[in-house]
């Protein structure tokens, strides 16, 4: 065996090592829990394949001493082929095993994985072989590294004392890697190191060629052949290195293209997303303008409507302007005729001619469609200026209103309607005025409606009005349509407390708007009037309890069950009744206080309808001035005296009025 030999044989296992390596560690890096025996063997096919680069350089230097006794020294020789040759098998038998196990997993290198639990089992079954091939590629490390040792060595003594040192142990592992191979059956190992056990020696070392081989002139161009061979491996070895990485680097580059290329992909995905939102929304857009272009439209056609509207109020404001022309001219003409003047509160027309013209300026400064306004003026100017304040008042007009009595035009009283819809500036102008507000249905028609301010301004006024009893009669009320749930909204306890704060002691409104709710089922305002009426108000007149106990039998009468409970829970005066039974106002008659206990029961022990015919019967006869009678279970009534046939025509006719009234 020559230098030449040695450099030819260790070339396949420089590249077989550098190949076991690499795929070794892309699978190992491949995986995030690969097994610690993987990464064991990787490691020491590392130190393989670096101890291999190591002989090759040796043997390129060239050390004449070993090289002199390789051919010659039979178990230098042997030592050489039994590390090299076991060191071959073992990497074969790594190899094939590795890339069964890459087959099996399918391991592209493209990414990190985790091993399944399957194949975790698959790799714990084959763990001794594993282990072994861990041992071997151990044992075969340290017989390359006696090698290196003997290539180091500078005297023949030395290296013949290496050799017998390490002999036994070098034939134990080619031992070794040789059964190894025998009983686990690697055939398709020929196929990557054309080898099939044979030593390296029996490949290359012909016996014939031993003397030629041992001449000076052979082995220095031995030398330099195995010099000029060594470095071009050195060279196509970096080369092939060199391309490998190109080449990684180029696959690392194609899936980082890849997967910028996916994310594009993703990208143009989102975008053409967006692009058909936009296009939905422009559709919905273009729908809104189709939408405004019709509504702008109809606003352009409702717009000419009302210029056309516009117009023709313009034509009337004309049409009236002439009418006020002509209204002047006659002022003046009849100005010229009449040498008399009229009283300033009188209704004829007291206008003179200035101040006709001034009306007809202010008519022309007026706004074109205050066409109420313009009539106002037309009716003060023909019909007279207090006619004209009369119907400004009832329009509400405050305006107009302000502008009459500047011209001195004057009311007699205080219109009741005034009052109702609520105008207070009008009402509060009117009676600063002398304006006679003594109607007695004023301040209650403020009260009802719930203008406070109004019924404020009218209880505060110097001369105070004076009530009739006949307008809050009940009969008079009730004859009236029944009014609106929302007149009783202003019924609070502010107002009625304002209301008795004041000089006069409204109680006949107060129990008139009683008898309203009552009419009206307002359980929420006669709570209210009768708390403030029993006890708040402190003196009781002849009238008061009247009015109160037509409430009550009116009450009763309408079987309304819940005004009953109300009625009942009130805490009246009863020792007030006993002094009061023999006084009587008009045609009725005050029950006694054993009619109030009789009423009290009937309330508690009979059901609304027979209390309420009882109690209907019983008014009747009380207001004709019969005798009380008794009353059966069943609701019917026997006489337990009667009276003469001049009393019964009496009462017939009483009865008869009673009934004409209660209808």
């Amino acid at each position: 065996m020559d230098p030449l030999s040695l450099s030819l044989a260790i070339a396949p296992l420089l590249l077989a090592s550098a190949k076991l390596t690499k795929q070794i560690s892309e699978f190992v890096d491949g995986y995030k829990n690969a097994p610690i025996t993987l990464t064991s063997i990787c490691t020491e096919c590392k130190l393989i394949h670096v101890a291999l680069c190591k002989i090759q350089g040796l043997v390129y230097e060239g050390n004449t001493v070993l090289t002199a006794r390789l051919s010659s020294e039979k178990s230098l020789r042997d030592a050489f082929d039994d590390a090299l040759t076991g060191c071959r098998m073992t990497v074969a038998a790594v190899d094939v095993e590795i890339r069964k196990l890459i087959d099996s997993e399918g391991f592209n290198g493209s990414r990190k994985a985790e091993i399944g639990f399957k194949r975790k089992l698959r790799y714990v079954w084959k763990e001794d072989l594993m282990q072994s091939l861990l041992d071997q590629t151990r044992g075969q490390m340290g017989s390359i590294q006696v090698l290196i040792s003997l290539l180091q060595s500078e005297t023949l003594a030395e290296i013949l004392r290496l050799v017998q040192i390490n002999k036994v142990p070098l034939q134990k592992n080619f031992s070794k890697a040789r059964s190894l191979r025998s009983s686990q059956g690697f055939e398709d190992a020929s196929s990557t190191f054309d080898s099939d056990g044979r030593s390296i020696a029996h490949d290359v070392i012909p016996i014939y060629e031993e003397q030629l081989q041992r001449s000076t002139v052979y082995q220095r161009a031995q030398a330099a052949t195995a010099r000029d061979l060594l470095a071009e491996n050195f060279e196509l070895t970096g080369a092939k290195y060199i391309l490998e990485e190109k080449v990684d680097d180029l696959k690392q580059k194609i899936r980082l293209k890849e997967s910028l290329l996916s994310e594009l992909k993703g990208q143009i995905d989102d975008l053409k997303q967006k692009i058909g939102l936009k296009e939905s929304i422009l559709s919905e857009l273009k729908g809104q303008i189709a939408v405004k272009d019709a509504e702008n439209a109809y606003v352009v056609f409702e717009h000419q409507q009302i210029d056309d509207a516009s117009k023709k109020k313009e034509l009337k404001k004309d049409q009236l302007i002439a009418t006020l022309n002509d209204t002047v001219l006659e002022l003046r003409q009849s100005q010229d005729r009449s040498n008399q003047s009229q009283s300033r509160h009188e209704w004829p027309i007291a206008t003179s001619t200035d101040e006709a013209v001034d009306l007809k300026r202010q008519a022309q400064q007026l706004d074109p469609h205050d066409l109420p306004t313009l009539k106002l003026l037309i009716l003060g100017l023909t019909s007279g200026r207090n006619q004209a304040l009369q119907s400004a008042v009832e329009m509400g007009n405050l305006d107009m209103v302000r502008m009459l009595r500047g011209f001195g035009a004057r009311l007699r009283e205080l219109p009741l309607s005034a009052v109702a819809d609520g105008y207070e500036a009008i009402v509060e102008i009117l009676i600063r005025d002398d304006v006679d507000i003594s109607h007695p249905r004023l301040l209650e028609c403020a009260v009802i409606n719930g203008h406070s301010g109004i019924a404020k301004a009218l209880s505060s006024k110097d001369r105070r009005l004076c009530l009739s009893n006949k307008e809050h009669d009940p009969s008079h009320v009730l004859s009236k349509a029944p009014l609106e749930a929302a007149s009783f909204s202003g019924l609070t306890d502010s107002l009625l407390q304002m209301l008795q704060d004041g000089p006069v002691q409204p109680t006949n409104i107060l129990l008139t708007s009683l008898c309203y709710a009552v009419c009206n089922s307002q359980g929420a305002c006669v709570r209210i009037l009768l708390d403030y009426l029993v006890h708040k108000v402190d003196q009781w007149s002849i009238d008061t309890h009247t009015m109160f106990r037509r409430a009550m039998d009116f009450v009763v009468c309408i079987g309304d069950a819940n005004m009953i409970a109300l009625f009942k829970k009130t805490d009246y005066d009863r020792n007030m009744w006993p002094s009061l039974k023999k006084k009587t106002t008009g045609d009725f008659r005050l029950m006694d206080l054993t009619e109030v206990i009789e009423f009290e029961q009937a309330v508690e022990g009979s059901s609304v309808p027979n209390t309420r015919l009882v109690l209907r019967r019983r008014s009747m006869r009380a207001r004709s001035g019969m005798t009380h009678h008794e009353t059966c279970s069943d609701g019917r009534e026997t006489d337990s005296q009667e009276t003469d046939s001049q009393g019964r025509d009496s009462q017939e006719t009483d009865s008869q009025k009673t009934d004409r009234q209660e209808r």
